[in-house]
């Protein structure tokens, strides 16, 4: 769904909630070739790399170096609800939107400190709680809109 969506990247995030998911050769070549299917079928111009997981402390690394044009967002259904909404933290029309959704039952209190160490913003959407998948799926969906 991400690739049809257009999402040009996707790194698995092992949190300490997080089930723990087979990272296996073979699970990601299963998940590349799903991402090639759902290219060729979306005809979407943009390819989706998908690379090996990481834990929250590692995601800055690999994301590179901080950079200008680069708005990171983590989705945290404990986020204040003083924090910006999408529309503002969009308004600035970034070149490069990082989104980063947590497991079943969100982050931890630190992980949810590393990552705004780390540059992210918290990121509260205005519904339900979701499950992380449409979570996912609900984020990039609601950030095309408001860029469109």
């Amino acid at each position: 769904q991400a690739t049809e969506a257009g999402v040009t990247r996707i790194v698995p995030l092992l949190a300490r909630r997080s089930s723990a998911p087979d990272a296996s050769l073979a699970r990601l070549d299963r998940w590349r070739r799903i991402a090639r299917e759902a290219l060729q079928q979306s005809g979407s111009p943009t390819a989706t790399r998908i690379e090996g997981p990481v834990d929250v402390a590692g995601l800055a690394a690999a994301l590179g170096a901080a950079r200008s044009g680069r708005l990171c967002l983590f989705l945290d259904a404990e986020a204040p609800l003083a924090q910006s909404s999408l529309h503002e933290y969009l308004t600035d029309a970034p070149d490069e939107i990082v989104l980063c959704v947590g497991p079943e039952g969100g982050f931890e209190a630190e992980e949810a400190r590393t990552l705004a160490e780390a540059g992210f913003f918290p990121l509260r959407l205005p519904c339900a709680v979701l499950r992380t998948e449409t979570a996912a799926l609900y984020a990039v969906a609601a950030v095309e809109i408001v860029l469109s």
